[in-house]
């Protein structure tokens, strides 16, 4: 019988062990309490049954996307890295497993559920695509539509809103997130392996951070100054990362695009940001919060 957790990663401890200083500890700075302490791995980045998927018919609570994580993605993340770091070069099918391990990080962060909570409701009222949702993916959802404080059908919806000045609100819950997911994966793991990837190296005795939303893409951040870099970035490491838009090839950072890429991974967070070392953890969130609890 498959073990069915209650408490869930949202960032797997496959990858936090590569930002562990001895396999098993990390630092954490935790944005809600305004704190740095040291904590092991498998008791940080947990939220109780957030990819847990209630049958509305039956009530059971089904895991079916608890175990493709664990059983298909997070388990070919070190094998991933391992050949990296072995042929100093990422082969082809490294390089896949290393697309679905970055797809499912992006789309399992609190902050991205709650966006593609709000696309399904604007989706189902516009019809227009949106970034993580299209209208062709939502025809398998059940549905549930309210006007004036009513309930209201399918069909009714539709002629309503037709009209203009309509208040109209479409219920949307996490069963609807769970869909999404499993129809995004796939099609995000296939644009990344359309696209070219670059190996980012780290300077000597220097680190990068990560957290519990670390796939970000440079333009998202136009004040930090990147330099060379452009794409989709993900820290793979605490000294190796790869960047998904620029030539497939090894590149050696400088000390600022270093720190350009802790910046952004600080301010891409949504809870949670790891490091091996504190000093490097305070010294990268001070400029957010000097009052920080050590």
């Amino acid at each position: 019988m498959k073990n069915n957790p209650v408490k869930q990663h949202t960032v797997p401890k496959t990858y936090l062990k590569h930002f562990s200083h001895n396999g098993k500890n990390i630092f954490v700075y935790d944005k809600s309490k305004n704190k740095v302490e040291e904590r092991n791995i498998k008791t940080v980045s947990i939220i109780d049954d957030f990819y847990t998927f209630v049958d509305q018919d039956t009530g059971e609570k089904l895991y079916d996307l608890e175990h493709l994580l664990g059983e298909s993605i997070e388990s070919k993340y070190n094998p991933a890295v391992d050949s990296i770091l072995k042929n100093g070069m990422l082969d082809d099918s490294s390089k896949v497993d290393l697309a679905k391990f970055i797809a499912a990080q992006l789309l399992r962060s609190p902050k991205i559920k709650k966006l593609i909570l709000e696309e399904v409701k604007e989706v189902y009222l516009s019809g227009v695509s949106r970034r993580f949702t299209d209208p062709e993916h939502l025809e398998t959802l059940k549905q549930s539509f309210e006007m004036d404080g009513n309930m209201i059908s399918k069909e009714e919806f539709e002629m309503e809103m037709a009209k203009e000045n309509v208040n109209l609100i479409v219920d949307v819950e996490d069963p609807c997130y769970l869909q999404q997911v499993g129809n995004k994966l796939v099609q995000l793991t296939k644009e990344m392996l359309c696209k070219e990837w670059i190996l980012l190296s780290i300077p000597n005795k220097r680190s990068f951070i990560t957290s519990d939303n670390p796939v970000f893409h440079t333009n998202e951040y136009p004040n930090i100054s990147f330099g060379r870099l452009k794409g989709d970035i993900f820290v793979l490491t605490k000294q190796l990362a790869v960047m998904i838009g620029g030539g497939y090839s090894y590149m050696n950072l400088d000390i600022k695009e270093v720190q350009a890429i802790n910046q952004a991974v600080q301010l891409n967070s949504d809870r949670w940001i790891f490091s091996h070392n504190k000093e490097l953890l305070c010294k990268n969130i001070k400029h957010v919060n000097n009052k920080v609890i050590v």
